[in-house]
């Protein structure tokens, strides 16, 4: 089976770790996999790590900085798509994938995976759902908001899945000073990174000897550091920046906990990479998320959103008994290979493309229209917000030649 993953950058993130993740176990399981990145708007610099994913699967690009034809693209795009010929394409919110579908060969079976409740996730398989035959949540709460826009016959709940690590921890639950780590996207709206120094310094009025390592980049990171600074806690805390899966496995490895103070999240992967190395979790009680990957108190520990208290008493408490931390380690390992093994999503993923049927199928590839392909305009952005980031670019641009002949000038 040919199996195709349409991707819109190679950026960490959910659909990054679960592309690769399944790519890996398709590949092990003897199908050719591959990947195409559909990008509009943006340098190839900007696309994320691609080498990771040739590591894995056959990379093809189709990106373009300045689209000012967007059915000149979408024929680039639709011809990317061909040339691989899958005969299974699983997309996420890649908007020009999901563009491209009404105008692909109808055999080829389409699944589209939702990893949260944004605008763009749930517009554009919206706009074009005749076109795709089945929509996976990788969350209970996620399943319960597709199940009132489309029927049980086409929503999947498949979680994310990860592989078994060829080593284990390497750190000793015993060991008088505390691990502490944060991985993901450093921003305040969603995973609420802010509240992070508050907890540090809780922890130090409690005389809880640790360190803190923060593993990731984003919009807050700036103002993390420099709370981190004003509660004179800099010595505590290292900053490894955006890292790639190999390296995110390795910090997790040395490391006894793992918080995440997150408002909102669709699972919690890195709960489950964090589990599967025997890191005790610590995270925001989030319901048909965060609960659905924890169970308080015997894999990991929840604490209420926005509760520092909460969150400095959980890890007081692990920090005081380091039988309960590596007891919670120990089951954290043996319910994730049980749960969310890659080996087991894929085969739920095997069971879903075994169940698409093409036989009586009403999908019918549309046509050109004298080399014109119409695109919803559900699907696309406004041609006033195409313009104005257009704009934006061009004043951007300038602004780094301006600097370009500055630095001429002066060496």
């Amino acid at each position: 089976m040919k199996i195709c993953f349409a991707l819109p950058d190679a950026l960490y993130g959910g659909i990054h770790t679960l592309a690769l993740n399944l790519g890996r176990q398709f590949t092990h399981d003897g199908h050719s996999v591959s990947a195409v990145i559909l990008a509009r708007g943006v340098t190839g610099r900007s696309l994320g790590d691609v080498d990771e994913f040739k590591q894995v699967m056959e990379v093809h690009v189709c990106a373009q900085e300045r689209v000012l034809v967007r059915s000149r693209f979408l024929r680039r795009v639709i011809d990317s798509i061909e040339a691989v010929d899958p005969d299974v394409i699983i997309l996420s919110h890649t908007l020009w994938g999901q563009a491209a579908l009404p105008y692909l060969d109808p055999a080829m079976r389409r699944v589209i995976v939702v990893h949260g409740l944004t605008e763009m996730e749930l517009a554009l398989p919206k706009a074009n759902s005749a076109y795709w035959d089945a929509i996976v949540a990788v969350g209970p709460s996620l399943e319960g908001r597709l199940l009132e826009l489309w029927d049980r016959a086409k929503v999947r709940l498949i979680p994310i899945g990860v592989p078994e690590p060829k080593l284990g921890r390497v750190t000793d639950s015993g060991d008088r000073v505390l691990k502490i780590c944060y991985v993901g996207r450093v921003d305040r709206a969603q995973k609420n990174v802010l509240l992070i120094p508050a907890i540090a310094r809780a922890l130090v009025g409690r005389g809880v000897r640790f360190t803190w390592k923060i593993v990731g980049d984003g919009p807050e990171l700036n103002a993390l550091v420099n709370k981190v600074s004003e509660a004179g806690l800099t010595g505590l805390f290292e900053f490894a920046g955006g890292c790639d899966q190999a390296r995110v496995q390795e910090i997790l490895m040395g490391q006894h906990i793992l918080v995440l103070p997150s408002n909102w999240e669709s699972i919690g992967h890195v709960l489950l990479e964090a589990q599967m190395l025997g890191v005790v979790p610590v995270a925001s009680r989030l319901p048909g998320a965060t609960d659905f990957v924890i169970t308080h108190g015997r894999d990991g520990l929840l604490c209420e959103p926005r509760d520092s208290v909460g969150f400095t008493d959980a890890l007081a408490f692990l920090s005081a008994d380091r039988g309960a931390l590596e007891r919670l380690s120990l089951a954290a390992q043996r319910g994730v290979r049980k749960r969310f093994e890659i080996s087991r999503i894929a085969a739920h993923y095997y069971d879903l493309i075994g169940s698409i049927s093409r036989t009586n199928s009403q999908l019918r590839r549309k046509r050109s229209i004298l080399g014109y392909y119409p695109i919803p305009r559900s699907l696309l952005p406004s041609r006033m917000r195409t313009a104005a980031r257009l704009g934006r670019r061009l004043v951007f641009d300038r602004m780094g030649e301006t600097e370009a002949g500055r630095e001429s000038i002066s060496s």
